[in-house]
C-alpha cells in the first residue's frame, strides 16, 4: 500500500512539474502569495526513528507546489504523507487578508482532499514578515492549519513557527518548531533546524534534522529540493 501511494505521488509530481514548466519570489510559502505566473515546487524525503533504535527508521516522501494565478490568488498541491505517515493529497487556495509592502503579512488558506481514505477539509492561517541582514533576506512566520474529517467529526491541528536567516553565499539557516495534535494522539513538538544551499539560480537544496521534545521521542533527517520558476 505504501509503495503504491509513493509511486502515485511520484507520477503526480512529474506531471505537475511538467505543467509548471509549461505555464511558467520567495522560497517560502505561508503568508506570502506567489507573484502572478510564477511557481514554486519542493520534493522532500524524511527519515524518522526512535533515538534508542535507529534501525526502526521510517521514510516518507512529500511533494509541495504552488502557482500564482493573480496577485490575490495562489493555488497549491500538498501530496505525500502527513505527520504520522498517513497518505495525503490536498489541493488548496491561498487568499490575502493583510498584505502591506513592509512588515507583517497575513494570509488564509482553504484546502480539500484526502488523508488516507478519508475526505478532509483543511483551513489555515499564516502570518509572517521578511527580514534582512548584511547577507540578504530571511523571514519569520507562523503557520496554523486544522485538518477536519467530515465523516467522523475529528480534527488534527498543526502549528509551525519558522525563522529563516540569510547566510553568506546565498545560503539560509532555518530553525523551525513543529507542533500539533492528531485526533487520538498526544500533542507533539519537534525542533527542526536545517540549512538551505543554492544549487543553481532557481534551485536550492535543503538538509536538516529534527528532534522530538514533546509527545514523542524521535530523531529525524530531511533532504529536500526547492525550485522556483
Amino acid at each position: 500500500m505504501r509503495f503504491t501511494a509513493i509511486m502515485l505521488c511520484r507520477r503526480i509530481f512529474h506531471v505537475f512539474i511538467t505543467i509548471l514548466i509549461l505555464v511558467s519570489g520567495p522560497l517560502h510559502a505561508g503568508a506570502w502569495l506567489r507573484e502572478p505566473k510564477t511557481a514554486f515546487v519542493s520534493a522532500s524525503t524524511r527519515l524518522t526513528a526512535p533515538p534508542d533504535d535507529l534501525r526502526q527508521a521510517y521514510s516518507y516522501n512529500t511533494f509541495y507546489g504552488e502557482y500564482g494565478v493573480t496577485d490575490q490568488l495562489t493555488l497549491g498541491l500538498d501530496l505525500g504523507q502527513g505527520s504520522f505517515g498517513d497518505s495525503k493529497q490536498i489541493g488548496f487556495i491561498r487568499l490575502p487578508l493583510y498584505q502591506p509592502d513592509t512588515g507583517w503579512r497575513i494570509a488564509t488558506e482553504l484546502g480539500i482532499g484526502a488523508s488516507g481514505v478519508d475526505l478532509v477539509i483543511r483551513p489555515g492561517l499564516s502570518i509572517g514578515r521578511g527580514t534582512e541582514n548584511s547577507h540578504g533576506y530571511g523571514w519569520q512566520a507562523a503557520d496554523l492549519n486544522i485538518t477536519y474529517y467530515p465523516s467522523t467529526g475529528h480534527w488534527d491541528t498543526k502549528l509551525d513557527v519558522t525563522i529563516g536567516t540569510a547566510l553568506r553565499k546565498d545560503r539560509r539557516w532555518i530553525m523551525q518548531i513543529q507542533t500539533g495534535q492528531n485526533h487520538g494522539a498526544d500533542r507533539f513538538a519537534r525542533l527542526a533546524p536545517s540549512i538551505v544551499i543554492p544549487v543553481r539560480d532557481t534551485v536550492h537544496a535543503e538538509f536538516g534534522l529534527s528532534y522530538g521534545v514533546l509527545g514523542e521521542k524521535s530523531l529525524g533527517a530531511l533532504a529536500s529540493i526547492w525550485m522556483d520558476f
